[in-house]
């Protein structure tokens, strides 16, 4: 996510504070010197961003975030014919989104960013990247001096820096990548820190998965992956169809998307050909006239190229996400934050969350159902069931080992807290038996941190990934969530305390921010599809589900009290991952649960309280303060605890309050 823009000076004082402060600093001072030092930290920090095959489904795309991005972005390109790809399938884009229910022109662009488009100098820099030192001098040119706020002297307005590759990157060696593409970029990002440079894989040769080029792309994905880099995947966005159904990279797939289909060392089909013929023209795909590839290419490259823009507008990846809950004697529901309009999924939870174990797009729901036991999964994908353990005390899910897969997390009495890795199956302990937990990335390592409730220690701690390090943030609270509050890019602790209220703690600086009173039980999600989770919740004195949307600041009842309550992607674009019987409320419709089951697969004798379970374990299971140098700002029912109020603290409708998607995308310009 790009973050805010500043000056060398705001760089070199947060430098020199970072040393001064220690949990000896006393509360005023790093109060006042967060304060100063707040936008630096905050540029200081951005995460990565990888737009790769996974990132081509345009309608996930919020139209507040291709808005905030045509605002704010000002791209300079430089590229010769391969690259041009990502042009051709812009241009073609906009007349195949006018007319689906977007508005005219919304995915227009121009050189100057005129009449409301993007604002994208196509040709801006000669040549290539492929062509070292030309393209890093190119650059240099065209920006001139960089000027205090790390801009170009000569064009001021630019933001974003991206090149495409030709075909050279399969002529490198490992330290060619590094002197001619990697270095070099590296050292124009901290030249010009104002600016956002956009890395890029080469175009596919048919050469396989041993092949030069997937070593060197391999290289270049690792760089950016461990350095917090932007990276649009050119060659991963060309390894899939639509469908995902395949890698045809490791089918040995060209530039033109021709593969060898029964590996016989010739290339007998055509991936996006085939797709092409099996769907509508102007419905599901559209003419572009690519250089070098096939239209469907073409299209992938655009719907990839507007998820970096609208990342690099503020957008923090998330779709519109959907309310889930669960009520006593009816069943688990979705509420379609597009239509409003609610789905049954399930018989009745005690107690349920969300997550894409399965890696679709989609989440998967995840539940605890009172008389069969166990905690179970319901695939997104086909609705078949798993039980994946014995009964948890309390269940999450979130990243947790950094892989881009979500995993199951589940806390249980006298044995721990553990996560369940979804690409090999494999436990892993994280913590001693805990209360409540809950996953998100505070400390913006790219891996979702544990945060929960342990009964001997008392209050709120989290174990941060990124050092293995535990730190007490709060008093204990009633019930805990985690989400990007603020849409600065970094989840953040979301908690409800009795007699309190409900709170949010920036994860960037320490500070903490009253949402509204307390609560029984709080969640978040993106419902209005800004850059900033909404608050969602249950609150004593009103009744019923309430959020309050982060877009407006007002609230809008939901539904009627539930039993628990999530957030989760449970649909693809406007439409749903399998068929649905769309309903008024959370009430009536047929959805099994897993006490009807006559099939299912079962592997919770592999988890906790399993006959086989077999885990790893991390260091630091007890929560115990650690010397970790993250920010220590006292915390709800501590000494010297300070913080900032929203407004409309009480859920109360409004005439705001039923405020349409539309209205609400206008409030994110």
């Amino acid at each position: 996510m790009v973050k805010r823009r500043d000056s060398w000076a705001g760089v070199a004082i947060y430098r020199a504070a970072k040393k001064a402060i220690s949990y000896k600093t006393p509360l005023v001072g790093l109060l006042v010197i967060f304060l100063i030092l707040t936008p630096a930290l905050i540029w200081s920090q951005g995460k990565k961003i990888i737009v790769d095959h996974a990132c081509t489904r345009i309608t996930q795309i919020p139209e507040a975030a291709i808005l905030a991005a045509k605002q704010k972005l000002h791209i300079a390109y430089g590229h010769t014919s391969h690259g041009s790809q990502l042009i051709t399938g812009m241009n073609g884009l906009v007349p195949f989104m006018n007319g689906k229910g977007y508005p005219n022109n919304l995915y227009a662009w121009n050189n100057g960013g005129t009449g409301g488009a993007l604002d994208l100098h196509d040709y801006a820099m000669g040549g290539d990247v492929g062509y070292y030192p030309d393209w890093m001098n190119n650059t240099r040119d065209y920006l001139g001096e960089a000027n205090s706020e790390g801009r170009g002297s000569n064009n001021p307005d630019i933001n974003v820096i991206i090149w495409s590759w030709c075909g050279q990157v399969s002529s490198l060696s490992e330290q060619e990548m590094i002197t001619n593409y990697l270095t070099p970029m590296s050292n124009l990002e901290e030249e010009y820190f104002g600016i956002k440079f956009v890395y890029m894989t080469g175009h596919l040769d048919g050469s396989g998965s041993t092949g030069n080029l997937t070593v060197r792309n391999n290289q270049i994905r690792n760089f950016c992956h461990t350095n917090n880099k932007i990276l649009y995947d050119f060659a991963d966005i060309e390894s899939y169809d639509p469908d995902g159904a395949a890698n045809y990279m490791l089918l040995s797939a060209d530039e033109n998307c021709d593969y060898d289909s029964d590996g016989n060392g010739s290339r007998d089909k055509n991936w996006a050909l085939d797709w092409q013929n099996s769907h509508t023209e102007n419905d599901d795909w559209y003419d572009c006239s690519p250089d070098h590839t096939q239209a469907l290419n073409g299209n992938l490259k655009a719907y990839a190229a507007w998820w970096l823009w609208a990342r690099l507008g503020g957008w923090n990846g998330e779709s519109w996400v959907d309310f889930i809950g669960t009520w006593d004697g009816q069943g688990v529901y979705y509420r379609n934050s597009d239509t409003g309009a609610w789905v049954k999924m399930a018989s009745p939870a005690t107690l349920i969350t969300a997550g894409d174990l399965g890696g679709d797009g989609v989440d998967d729901l995840i539940g605890i159902w009172p008389t069969q036991g166990g905690v179970w999964v319901k695939s997104s994908t086909n609705g078949a069931w798993t039980k994946l353990s014995t009964t948890a005390e309390h269940i999450a899910a979130g990243d947790m080992n950094g892989d881009g897969r979500v995993d199951f997390l589940g806390t249980w009495d006298g044995q721990g807290v553990f996560y369940r890795d979804s690409v090999s199956s494999a436990w892993v302990k994280m913590a001693s038996p805990a209360d409540l937990i809950t996953a998100g990335d505070l400390d913006g390592d790219g891996k979702d941190d544990l945060i929960g409730i342990w009964p001997a220690q008392g209050g709120v701690w989290v174990k941060y990934s990124a050092t293995d390090g535990w730190a007490k943030l709060s008093s204990t609270a009633k019930d805990i969530a985690a989400g990007d509050m603020n849409g600065d890019g970094r989840d953040d602790l979301l908690a409800t305390w009795d007699g309190q209220g409900v709170y949010y703690r920036n994860s960037v600086n320490g500070a903490w921010v009253k949402m509204a009173t307390p609560a029984d039980q709080v969640t978040c999600g993106y419902l209005d599809g800004d850059a900033k989770a909404d608050l969602i919740g249950i609150w004593p004195t009103q009744g019923g589900v309430w959020v309050k949307y982060s877009a407006t600041g007002t609230w809008a009842k939901l539904s009627s009290s539930a039993r628990d309550i999530a957030a989760g992607k449970m649909r693809t674009g406007t439409g749903g991952s399998m068929p649905v019987q769309a309903l008024f409320g959370p009430m009536g419709g047929y959805a099994q649960g897993p006490e009807s089951l006559i099939q299912y697969k079962d592997t919770s004798s592999e988890g906790p309280g399993g006959l086989h379970f077999v885990y790893q374990t991390e260091e630091q299971l007890i929560p115990q303060e650690h010397e970790s140098g993250m920010m220590r700002v006292p915390g709800l029912g501590e000494p010297g605890f300070r913080c900032v109020e929203e407004k409309n603290l009480i859920p109360e409708e409004s005439r705001e309050s039923d405020v349409t998607k539309e209205d609400r995308e206008r409030n994110t310009k």
